[in-house]
């Protein structure tokens, strides 16, 4: 029983006691009550100041998207306030976004409870999510555990037509590469187009493996429904086009 296995699950059991859920760790935080939290005075005000309004003036989009891009920097600079926002809401003149709504939420992994729950929070109602990883999928444990826990996966496997999933990873890991240009200058061309091949296969088959293992744990009218005769057949014919 290592430190690090420790204060993993510490996390673990303060992530569930702040998102509502029932810990059999949540014992050890039975003589911690909501007095004992010390907030100061800053953060009461900010808290008490409602809401901020910020917009462009209208008369040119560039200007406007640059000027709501400056003032989300400035604002992330404060710590204070950043730790109170509940939410950023963005608006722009868009065909391609008409009735969607995106929300950037905070990455797998992180110590901070509050992240990791507005990090679920999105992930529970999400018709569909963008993954953003590293090159091997597989190994990101905790992405696929939110996944499955957070509800998505059981959902897209009812309805894969109207809540997909798009996985964006990394071709190189160590390099740093500036654009486009520089990048394939650099790797070239046709080892490119091989890594970014087998990149998207060992991404696929994981994909796979993770929707096979949550189906397997759904009824089997799931599958049964439209004539598939095993889960894999299910995946393959049903659920990986719209991955």
């Amino acid at each position: 029983d290592t430190a690090e296995a420790r204060e993993l699950r510490r996390m673990q059991t303060i992530r569930r006691l702040i998102a509502g859920q029932d810990s059999p760790s949540a014992d050890d935080f039975r003589n911690v009550c909501a007095a004992d939290v010390v907030i100061c005075d800053r953060v009461k005000q900010t808290i008490a100041n409602g809401f901020r309004i910020y917009s462009g003036r209208g008369l040119d989009i560039a200007h406007d998207r640059l000027f709501v891009r400056s003032k989300l920097a400035e604002i992330s600079k404060d710590e204070v306030v950043a730790c109170t926002i509940k939410e950023c809401i963005v608006y722009c003149p868009s065909d391609i976004l008409q009735g969607l709504e995106l929300v950037d939420t905070p990455g797998t992994g992180s110590e901070d409870p509050l992240k990791w729950k507005q990090m679920t929070d999105a992930l529970k109602s999400a018709d569909g999510v963008m993954v953003l990883c590293q090159r091997n999928m597989s190994e990101n444990q905790e992405l696929k555990a939110e996944l499955r826990d957070c509800g998505f996966l059981s959902r897209m496997l009812k309805n894969p037509e109207s809540c997909p999933m798009i996985v964006f990873s990394t071709i190189d890991e160590k390099s740093n590469f500036y654009t486009a240009k520089h990048f394939l200058d650099e790797y070239g061309t046709e080892r490119y187009s091989g890594v970014r091949s087998l990149v998207a296969k060992e991404n696929r088959e994981c994909a796979e493996a993770m929707l096979c293992s949550a189906l397997k744990a759904m009824s089997e009218s799931t599958f049964k429904r439209v004539g598939a005769s095993s889960p894999m057949q299910y995946i393959n014919d049903f659920v990986m086009k719209h991955v």
